[in-house]
């Protein structure tokens, strides 16, 4: 997968795992009111909520709660 995925320009592995980390931990968001953060950033594979902070930022323009409280 990783040999097919180089033939692409600009696109490596990391980055479509991350977007699925942060596609799937869009929808632990919005279904868990009572879910900490840190729980959603574990369970899509971030090693920490600092990580997972940057990456959500990265790829949607706003923090988790922020995606919260205009989503949700």
């Amino acid at each position: 997968v990783s040999k097919t995925l180089s033939t692409v320009p600009n696109i490596n592995f990391y980055t479509i795992l991350t977007s699925l980390r942060i596609e799937h931990s869009k929808q632990l968001i919005l279904n868990n009111d009572n879910a900490r953060i840190i729980d959603i950033a574990l369970e899509c594979g971030f090693s920490t909520e600092r990580s997972f902070h940057r990456s959500f930022k990265k790829s949607t323009g706003m923090t988790p709660l922020e995606y919260k409280r205009l989503h949700g």
